[in-house]
């Protein structure tokens, strides 16, 4: 178990790997990974855009792609920064 993380699980839903972080065997937790943030939002961001461009709303971004709807918003915005929208 890993303490450290702990303090930072507002609610326990744990992911892909264990349904709950308190049981999960994982050495490392996969949101702990260095970069692994940024290689989400690259590896997915093309997909919020696409969907977004089809006329679907933030929330049924976020569902369809499992993310929050702030999180597909930002997504969003910033790529038309970044001219990938």
């Amino acid at each position: 178990m890993r303490a450290a993380r702990l303090g930072g699980i507002p609610h326990d839903r744990g992911c892909e790997l264990s349904p709950s972080c308190l049981d999960c065997t994982e050495e490392v937790c996969k949101f702990d990974r260095a970069g692994y943030y940024e290689e989400t939002r690259r590896r997915l961001t093309p997909r919020v855009v696409a969907l977004r461009r089809q006329g679907q709303t933030f929330g049924q971004i976020a569902m369809q792609v499992g993310i929050n709807r702030n999180t597909a918003m930002t997504w969003y915005k910033k790529a038309q920064k970044e001219k990938v929208a």
